[in-house]
């Protein structure tokens, strides 16, 4: 996948690193430009610099999974607009900036960033003070305004749509989920260093939540949207333009992995639009919501087995419910007692080869 359009800046590729500690200057902003990012949003920028708890992240027990407490960034604005962005535009890096948390701060902020060079405005805020912001951005910049939403709002689909009315040019969705809590058994006290021992939850652990928002967002808004939260691979990326999303933002994954991981996410995405003949990913976005209206679907799954990729480790048998499925090693066949069956389908979700599959009734 080459270069993309997005909100009329050309972009090297749809995938946007997000906010956070990779960003936290201009040299890790090129880093992850040269890792083959269209965008980075770089760490938040307020009135004040911020003081990180310690600790103030965690690898989380869930695969591909990090917890934080971290807040905004600890260099301060002027060194931002007068230094940082700069010289990140300069390596060629589309910057998105990251201003919060509240209009008070944001209107002092704004047009210096895109003064700067940033491609972009992500406005960041978790008080009613958004909608206000993104009225205030639009009157003092040229450059597109996002509003970054998150879904741990009481009423985030009500936010969402709000800052499409109050002239946001895209959203964000979603960042993290939390407050959560990771204890130390040794102790009992909280892992986490902030207030309260709580932190945020982000990674492949809450794909599926994230997907449902950005799914449940497309159906009310027509801006585009930056989904963020959960991707890990390349099939997660996928899913979350057919969810509704535009462009795929990411983080955590690249702070496990390293950045340059970013190179090996690029490939498998062109891999899987080639192997499903997707032109382009205007194609691929959105392609699930036709499907979010259909009525539940009843009756039986049409299995089917494979036996040259079944590598005997009978995953599947050992993880029905109702002992319905038996693998013969003998002869290398699947049987399945269709009286016992209930076809909830996780026998084929365990399979590690897709040895054993079905497909959807259409």
């Amino acid at each position: 996948m080459g270069k993309v359009n997005f909100l009329g800046v050309e972009l090297q590729s749809p995938f946007i690193v997000g906010s956070g500690p990779l960003s936290y200057d201009a040299n890790g902003l090129i880093r992850l430009h040269q890792a083959g990012a269209g965008a980075v949003v770089i760490k938040t920028i307020r009135g004040e610099t911020c003081i990180n708890p310690v600790p103030h992240m965690l690898k989380a027990t869930a695969n591909n999974s990090l917890i934080n407490c971290e807040k905004w960034s600890d260099l301060e604005f002027d060194q931002w607009v007068n230094v940082e962005i700069p010289k990140a535009v300069q390596a060629g890096v589309k910057v998105i900036a990251s201003v919060g948390h509240s209009i008070a701060e944001s209107k002092h902020l704004v047009a210096p960033a895109e003064k700067a060079g940033a491609s972009f405005i992500e406005l960041v805020s978790y008080t009613n003070d958004l909608v206000d912001m993104i009225v205030d951005a639009k009157k003092q910049v040229k450059i597109p305004v996002l509003a970054k939403v998150s879904c741990n709002h009481a009423n985030w689909l009500e936010v969402a749509m709000e800052c499409e009315k109050a002239g946001a040019d895209a959203l964000t969705l979603c960042d993290s989920i939390g407050p959560v809590l990771e204890i130390d058994i040794a102790t009992g006290k909280p892992v986490m260093g902030g207030e309260g021992g709580y932190g945020w939850l982000s990674g492949g652990a809450i794909k599926a939540v994230i997907l449902q928002k950005i799914a449940e967002v497309r159906k009310h808004v027509k801006i585009p949207i930056v989904g963020l939260g959960g991707l890990a691979t390349a099939k997660d990326g996928m899913e979350m333009l057919m969810a509704g999303a535009n462009m795929m933002g990411l983080c955590s994954i690249l702070i496990l992995k390293t950045p340059e991981y970013l190179q090996k996410l690029r490939a498998d995405f062109d891999g899987l639009m080639d192997k499903y003949g997707y032109a382009d990913i205007e194609t691929v976005s959105g392609m699930t919501q036709p499907y979010l209206f259909a009525p539940e679907t009843l009756g039986t799954l049409p299995f089917s087995f494979d036996a040259s990729k079944c590598t005997k480790c009978k995953l599947c048998e050992r993880a029905c419910c109702y002992r319905a499925r038996k693998m013969d090693e003998t002869d290398m066949t699947m049987h399945l007692n269709q009286n016992e069956c209930r076809y909830c389908g996780l026998c084929a979700s365990m399979c590690p080869t897709g040895a054993l599959s079905y497909r959807p009734q259409a």
